[in-house]
């Protein structure tokens, strides 16, 4: 791709500190066979080596645009890397993700160009992994998040599309920004405001792998973003009951006093038994 051509896809990664995670999304990146693509960085300030890493991999990545200042969390990181995307779709990525094959990218352009006018969000699968670097290619159900097939149903119970596998068409941020009061659940938020019947297509190829962990898995904090998704579902689906965002809500509350009372282990060890039921990897 040549200076003056616009990209097809930006990939948006916000950053704070991410010096030991950083470089696998990076080498995931830069061995793509796609080459309609820029990554847009906004780093939150970080004292650690992840501005000199993004300085050592411009040679590889020179489609590469970084930035760094202070910011109020990942959602406003997100909508100054907005101001600065200018492909026509846009990939939301951890620093502790990667794109799953060389040819990731690649199978998402072919689709993306597939896809008719009035569409303006691509959901595919994400595979999920304590171990990026290492994880299998053959995936079972239990490594696998889905997006869901009737959005309309399920978007009040949550998040129905997985984040990290979500395209977003660029026209979405000519009207709309991610909601900074929301410290967890803010991409629920936007698509909660933006989704209508018709403007999203799913597809059921993986494309990114995403580690496990962060804010909105940790055993004592989790039950905030259960609690901000259910303050969204209520405000934009107010007919429809929550059942599930409850349901996780409580469950997230116990695993968060089992762990104030009796320590992180016995708490994990408790939601491992409950993960094992519904046929989910452990923690």
């Amino acid at each position: 791709m040549n200076s003056f051509e616009r990209p097809l896809l930006s990939c948006v990664v916000a950053t704070y500190n991410a010096a030991d995670s950083l470089p696998t999304l990076l080498a995931s990146l830069a061995e793509q066979d796609f080459l309609s693509i820029e990554v847009v960085v906004q780093d939150g300030a970080s004292s650690d080596a992840t501005l000199k890493i993004l300085e050592q991999w411009k040679k590889r990545l020179p489609f590469i645009k970084a930035c760094s200042c202070r910011d109020k969390g990942i959602y406003d990181a997100w909508n100054s890397a907005v101001e600065r995307v200018t492909g026509e779709w846009i990939l939301f990525l951890g620093a502790d993700d990667r794109l799953i094959t060389p040819s990731s990218l690649y199978l998402a352009a072919k689709l993306l160009r597939s896809l008719p006018e009035k569409t303006l969000y691509m959901a595919t699968p994400v595979i999920t992994t304590s171990d990026v670097i290492n994880f299998p290619i053959t995936t079972d159900n239990k490594s696998m998040l889905y997006p869901s097939r009737n959005i309309a149903r399920d978007i009040a119970q949550g998040m129905a599309l997985p984040h990290q596998g979500l395209f977003h068409k660029r026209t979405l941020f000519d009207k709309h920004r991610f909601n900074t009061n929301f410290r967890i659940a803010g991409d629920y938020d936007f698509l909660a405001r933006t989704f209508t019947l018709g403007n999203v297509e799913v597809h059921d190829i993986p494309l990114v792998c995403m580690a496990t962990g962060g804010v909105s898995s940790s055993l004592t904090s989790m039950w905030r973003g259960e609690w901000e998704q259910l303050k969204i579902s209520r405000q934009f689906f107010p007919k429809s009951f929550p059942w599930k965002i409850l349901v996780r809500l409580t469950r997230s509350i116990l695993c968060a006093l089992l762990a104030k009372l009796f320590g992180l282990a016995t708490a994990a060890k408790f939601a491992n038994l409950l993960r094992k039921l519904r046929n989910r990897h452990r923690l």
